[in-house]
């Protein structure tokens, strides 16, 4: 799908997590801008499902062509 597996994994890191952009300047006071995605929206591995990659042909890919989620064993 065009698709390089570094993508797959910035992408579902700063959905999960975070990623730093940059810093503004705004009265007098510096911010550091983070991008992630809303709380509602990463509370559980389902929420892959929601989210989507770019492709090397610049086209959004929906993460659940690209990934499976499965429950290790045992575990509930």
């Amino acid at each position: 799908m065009g698709v390089p597996m570094s993508q797959i994994t910035s992408t579902m890191g700063t959905f999960m997590g975070s990623s730093y952009v940059n810093d503004f300047n705004f009265n007098n006071r510096s911010y550091r801008v983070y991008v992630q995605a809303d709380e509602q929206f990463r509370r559980n591995a389902g929420d892959l499902r929601e989210y989507y990659v770019r492709s090397n042909a610049g086209q959004m890919v929906p993460l659940d062509n690209l990934v499976a989620l499965s429950r290790p064993r045992g575990r509930r």
